[in-house]
């Protein structure tokens, strides 16, 4: 009975998305044609350039711009595009099964959603792992993405989701990534396609919607494509089997890649270069 009377008002929900972010797309689409879209000057907003003070800003970052406020309480239509990509993940990791590494694991969402017997969750930030430890049955461990402190080869299935344009070195990042997973295990990793996904901001503010992005400005230090992407996985023995876009194939806000660790592959893409 009660879903006979929500029913109408979920499909009008639906129309209502379609209709709101159908023009958004097509302007976009038609900025790219003509070139009235300007590429970021800058390879990243975050600027500092060691280790250290990258910990130090990382840590400031994570306080400023706490990770369960940004899933939880933001805007609904941020809440909509972050849970679109969570579902995403965990349909790409359906056949996955093993020991199973999230890489970057923030508040530790995604790893308690997945909920896999052997899953374990690495954060740069104390302040994450705080959050993440709330939630019950977590492995939780404090290590860097780019020096991971496991032995090679002991991974089936690695996550690394919106955590690459972060780093200082996500080429680093990808190669331990490589390094860790078990040969044939597999590894899903997500970025954020900034070009469109600040478009879209402007968009928003120009029509008055006041909402929390979660500092990307501040914390991004890379912007990826998804020819950037695939082509720093493959140079890292990662080849892509599967990709997607989210929320919409039309919308793409988030870039999804699904890659099986293959090294004899890697050394083909080598000799070709």
């Amino acid at each position: 009975m009660w879903q006979a009377l929500i029913n109408p008002f979920v499909e009008t929900a639906k129309v209502m998305i379609w209709v709101f972010l159908l023009p958004i797309c097509l302007l976009f689409q038609l900025f790219i044609l003509f070139g009235h879209l300007k590429s970021e000057s800058k390879e990243a907003y975050m600027t500092v350039d060691n280790a250290k003070d990258f910990r130090l800003a990382n840590e400031m970052l994570s306080r400023r711009f706490d990770t369960e406020d940004y899933l939880h309480r933001s805007h609904w239509l941020i809440r909509f595009v972050e849970n679109k990509r969570m579902a995403l993940i965990r349909k790409m990791l359906v056949s996955c099964r093993g020991r199973f590494l999230d890489v970057g694991c923030g508040g530790g969402d995604l790893l308690k959603q997945i909920g896999m017997e052997q899953g374990v969750g690495i954060d740069l930030s104390l302040y994450n792992l705080n959050i993440a430890k709330r939630k019950p049955g977590l492995i939780l461990l404090q290590a860097d993405a780019e020096n991971l402190p496991f032995k090679d080869n002991v991974f089936d299935a690695v996550i690394c989701s919106e955590v690459l344009e972060h780093l200082l070195n996500p080429d680093i990042a990808v190669g331990e990534i490589s390094r860790i997973l078990k040969k044939n295990g597999c590894c899903v990793i997500s970025v954020p396609l900034d070009k469109l996904v600040n478009f879209c901001k402007k968009i928003f503010k120009a029509m008055g919607f006041k909402i929390n992005y979660g500092g990307a400005q501040e914390r991004h230090r890379h912007i990826f494509t998804k020819g950037k992407l695939k082509m720093l996985l493959e140079g890292r023995g990662l080849r892509v089997v599967r990709s997607a876009s989210s929320p919409f194939c039309f919308l793409p806000l988030r870039y999804v890649v699904y890659a099986i660790s293959d090294l004899d592959y890697e050394r083909q893409m080598n000799k070709k270069k």
